[in-house]
C-alpha cells in the first residue's frame, strides 16, 4: 500500500515540478507574463474543492474509487493542458488538473492517518516527502530539455502513461484498506482541542504562503532579470525538492525530542532566511549560484516547518473522520498556494521584467511572502507532542 502512495505522490511531485519549469516556455508561446499567476492559482483553486469532495468521498465510499475517480480526472486535465491553444484554455485545463490532484492527495493523507499511529506517522510523513526526490531530480532539468527539443506540450502528454501506472500499482492494495475497514469494528482516537487544530493549519498555511508564493516566479524572474540558463533554473527547482525532503526526515528523527513547536520554528527561520538571500540575488548582490544555496535552505526549512505542522494536525483527527481531517489540511494547502500565487503573480504583472534591472514590485510580493511567513513563529506556539505511552 505504501508504495502505492508514494507512486501517487511521485507523480503529483513531477508535475508540479514540471509546470514550473516549462513556464518560461509557455509563456512565450502562448503569450503574457501576466497570466503567469492564473496558471499556478488556477490548479492550487480547483484543488481546494477537490480535496473537500475527496475528503467527503473517501469517509463515504471509500478510499479506493476516490483515488480511481482522481487520477481520471488528472489524466484528463493534461490532456487538455497539452493541446489547448492558448493561455486561457491552458487555465482552464489546469483547473481541471488541480480538482483531479486535489481528489488523490486527499486520499493519501486520509490512509495516512488511518493506517499509522503518532509515533510511525512522522517516518511516513517523511517517506512521502522523499517521494519528491525523483521528480524533483529529474522533473525540472529533464521538463526544461524536453521542451526545448519537442516543445512544452509534449512533457504533459509524456505524463499521462505514469497516471495509468499509478493506478495499477496503487488501486489493488486501495481496494483491500476499503474491504478491512468496512470490517474492522470502530476505533476510537484521542482527539485534541479544536484550537490545536487551528493552530496546527494556520502554521501550515503560513509557511506554505511563503515557499510557494516565492517558488512559483523565482525561476522565470532569474531568466528575466539575470539570464539564468535552463540548466541552472531546473537545478532551483531539484534543489528545493531535495533539501525539502532532508528537512522533513531530520524532523522525523527529533520529533519526538523537542517538539512540533521547536521544530516548526527552526523550519521557519530557514525558510525566511533562504527567501532573503534569493531576493538579494535578483538585485545582483550575489551570483546565481548564490540564489541556488539560499534556495536549498529554504527548502531545508520548509521540510521541517511543513512536516511539524502536517504531524500535529494529524493528531487531531478521530477514527471515520480521516476524510475530513485531510480535507482541512489539503484545503488549506490548497487555497493558500492560490493566494500566495495570485497576490504575488499581480506584483509581477504590475511592472515587466527586464533583464539587468532590479524587480522592485516583484520583490516587494516576496518580502510580503516572508512576512507572513514569520508569522507562524506565533501560531507554533500552540502546536502540542504526542502524549507519552
Amino acid at each position: 500500500m505504501l508504495l502505492g502512495l508514494l507512486l501517487a505522490v511521485s507523480l503529483r511531485a513531477a508535475h508540479e515540478l514540471v509546470g514550473a519549469g516549462v513556464l518560461p516556455v509557455l509563456t512565450r508561446d502562448l503569450g503574457g507574463d501576466a497570466l503567469a499567476g492564473g496558471f499556478f492559482a488556477a490548479f492550487s483553486a480547483a484543488s481546494a474543492l477537490g480535496i473537500v469532495c475527496g475528503g467527503w468521498l473517501a469517509d463515504r465510499v471509500g478510499p479506493a474509487r476516490t483515488f480511481g475517480g482522481g487520477l481520471a480526472g488528472f489524466a484528463l486535465g493534461m490532456l487538455a493542458t497539452a493541446s489547448a491553444p492558448t493561455m486561457q484554455l491552458v487555465i482552464a485545463a489546469r483547473a481541471l488538473e488541480g480538482f483531479a490532484a486535489g481528489m488523490v492527495s486527499c486520499v493519501v493523507s486520509a490512509v495516512v492517518i488511518r493506517a499509522y499511529d503518532d509515533a510511525a506517522r512522522p517516518r511516513v510523513l517523511a517517506l512521502l516527502a522523499a517521494a519528491w526526490v525523483v521528480p524533483g531530480l529529474v522533473a525540472p532539468s529533464g521538463a526544461v530539455g524536453a521542451a526545448a527539443l519537442f516543445g512544452w506540450r509534449a512533457v504533459f502528454y509524456g505524463l499521462v502513461p505514469l497516471v495509468a501506472l499509478s493506478a495499477a500499482l496503487a488501486l489493488p492494495r486501495l481496494l483491500r484498506v476499503d474491504r478491512a475497514e468496512r470490517a474492522a469494528p470502530a476505533g476510537s482516537r484521542p482527539v485534541l482541542a479544536d484550537g490545536a487544530l487551528r493552530a496546527a493549519l494556520a502554521t501550515r498555511g503560513l509557511v506554505v504562503f511563503a515557499f510557494f508564493g516565492v517558488e512559483a516566479f523565482l525561476p522565470l524572474a532569474l531568466e528575466r532579470v539575470r539570464g539564468a540558463s535552463q540548466l541552472e533554473y531546473g537545478a532551483l527547482l531539484t534543489l528545493s525538492a531535495l533539501f525539502w525532503t532532508v528537512g522533513a526526515f531530520a524532523e522525523a528523527r527529533w520529533h519526538a525530542r523537542i517538539g512540533p513547536t521547536a521544530s516548526a520554528r527552526i523550519g521557519t527561520l530557514g525558510l525566511v532566511a533562504g527567501i532573503s538571500l534569493a531576493a538579494l540575488a535578483l538585485t545582483g548582490a550575489l551570483p546565481i549560484a548564490g540564489a541556488l544555496a539560499a534556495w536549498s535552505l529554504a527548502g531545508l526549512g520548509m521540510g521541517v516547518a511543513y512536516q511539524a505542522a502536517t504531524a500535529a494536525a494529524m493528531r487531531t483527527s478521530r477514527d471515520g473522520n480521516e476524510g475530513a481531517t485531510s480535507a482541512a489540511l489539503g484545503v488549506t494547502d490548497a487555497l493558500t498556494i492560490a493566494l500566495a500565487t495570485a497576490v504575488c503573480g499581480a506584483f509581477l504583472g504590475a511592472a515587466p521584467l527586464s533583464r539587468g534591472e532590479t524587480p522592485v514590485m516583484l520583490l516587494a510580493g516576496f518580502a510580503l511572502a516572508a512576512l507572513l511567513g514569520l508569522g507562524s513563529l506565533v501560531s507554533a506556539t500552540r502546536l502540542r507532542a504526542p502524549a507519552a505511552p
